[in-house]
């Protein structure tokens, strides 16, 4: 039930925001000649603004109990929003009171200025400290390097650490610390969150282990189901590495690491993306228009550029609830700059994926667990400079394959979760030699201490 209410802020803390501005936008307006009318509207939102911003402030409070965000501004945009309903009460004291000159001014302006500073706070808090700056964007994992000496390499270092950078430090990293926990440096992970040490003992002993091995549709699971998940590789070399001791320094080598591990870090080393100069557009292009960029970030898309000198943007929606028709037309409008966009767990239908095929520019498209099947595959061929698909997790198998024929710019296929095999993968592979093709059709490997369950038949 508390968590219920909790996930009520994000739908409140916006209806004071609304009411206030508009409210003391009528309180210009009444300083027009015939106007003195809209008094009563002004007294009604004002009234109103203050109801919603107390039950903002408690849902919000409830939220903070179990997502964990950096204390420190957790702390001051609590302060600003319980101050900023304080100071509402000074703006219908004035109102009501029917005063007037210098104190209802101040009454109004103060308010304006309280939700302003909690919202910044608000926005820095769920989506990085730089949200409200020019150029600013949400958390992004530093890219990783493919590693040319797997026995050699850095088990945390060069495998681990870059594993929770890209799939868990977006929630649990120095800005945001969902339960209180940090997986974005090594000193953090061993102290662990709120509930204490993530790594203690070795495998199925370790709550990181028991977080990611929970089934998907679990509340507990990690990544939250809507975030990129661990691949079958990721999943694999995490739990060999809390098996085998949860160590922070030591190579493959030092570490005995089995032939099927050093199998799985190949294959994982094998979808590093390419660097951004094998896959940008040379070209150079205009900037998107500021007015539709905006839009977007109103509409929940997370919007970046790719380099500081670049006007080429990459978008996801993530954090939506869901795309609309009308959601697809926008980025229409911006086509020329969008190069890579990550639709993943949105079911989409057909009438989107031929407006996403317009998008002719697009480098990268991510459009996991997306519902597709083969026939919505085949809608997306009009995309002549795509490099890198992800389709995984989608209703695909190998009638699908003939879809990529003819398919020259694709250089990286992802089809994890789907009914698609090893076969399959040959047959891509001869259609596009020059790709790399990730079925993930294998299972986690046994390891030493691992146990099984085997069912006997009843006994007669």
């Amino acid at each position: 039930m508390l968590q219920f209410i909790g996930h009520l802020h994000p739908l409140l803390v916006h209806l004071p925001i609304g009411f206030f501005i508009a409210a003391a936008l009528f309180h210009l307006l009444k300083k027009r000649p015939n106007m003195e009318g809209l008094s009563l509207a002004i007294s009604i939102m004002v009234v109103a603004g203050f109801v919603s911003a107390l039950f903002s402030v408690i849902t919000g409070y409830v939220l903070s109990l179990n997502d964990g965000y950096g204390e420190g501004k957790l702390g001051a945009h609590q302060n600003s929003a319980l101050l900023t309903t304080v100071v509402s009460l000074g703006w219908i004291y004035t109102q009501f009171t029917k005063q007037s000159g210098w104190k209802y001014e101040l009454s109004v302006w103060s308010t304006i200025a309280m939700i302003a500073i909690t919202g910044h706070l608000g926005g820095s808090i769920t989506h990085g400290e730089e949200y409200l700056s020019f150029g600013g964007s949400q958390y992004k994992a530093p890219a990783r390097k493919a590693i040319s000496d797997i026995p050699n390499a850095s088990v945390f270092n060069q495998v681990v650490q870059p594993i929770l950078l890209e799939k868990c430090a977006v929630c649990h990293n120095k800005s945001k610390q969902k339960g209180g926990l940090r997986l974005d440096d090594s000193a953090a992970i061993k102290k662990g969150g709120k509930s204490g040490e993530i790594i203690k003992g070795a495998g199925s002993s370790s709550e990181l282990w028991n977080r990611i091995h929970l089934p998907l549709k679990d509340e507990d699971h990690m990544p939250p189901e809507k975030e990129p998940q661990l691949t079958a590789a990721e999943m694999s070399l995490l739990s060999w590495w809390m098996q085998s001791g949860a160590s922070f320094t030591g190579s493959f080598k030092e570490k005995e690491a089995p032939d099927s591990i050093l199998q799985k870090v190949k294959t994982w080393n094998t979808v590093v993306e390419k660097s951004t100069e094998d896959w940008w557009p040379k070209e150079a292009v205009k900037p998107a228009s500021e007015v539709v960029i905006q839009d977007l970030k109103k509409a929940g898309f997370a919007v970046s550029t790719l380099a500081q000198n670049s006007a080429y943007i990459s978008i996801s929606a993530i954090a939506k609830d869901s795309i609309t028709t009308a959601d697809i037309e926008k980025l229409l409008t911006i086509k020329d700059q969008l190069v890579s966009l990550n639709l993943n767990r949105h079911a989409l239908s057909k009438e989107q994926i031929q407006k996403i095929a317009q998008l002719n520019t697009l480098r990268k498209l991510y459009l996991e667990g997306c519902n597709l099947n083969n026939e919505l595959v085949k809608e997306l061929r009009p995309l002549k400079q795509l490099v890198y698909l992800n389709l995984s997790n989608n209703d695909l198998n190998s009638a699908v394959v003939s879809n990529f024929e003819k398919w020259e710019s694709l250089r990286s296929l992802y089809f994890f979760k789907t009914k698609l095999s090893s076969s399959d993968s040959v047959a891509l592979k001869k259609i596009m030699p020059k790709a790399t093709i990730v079925i993930g059709d294998y299972r986690l490997p046994m390891l030493e201490g691992d146990t099984s369950e085997v069912k006997l038949p009843p006994a007669k």
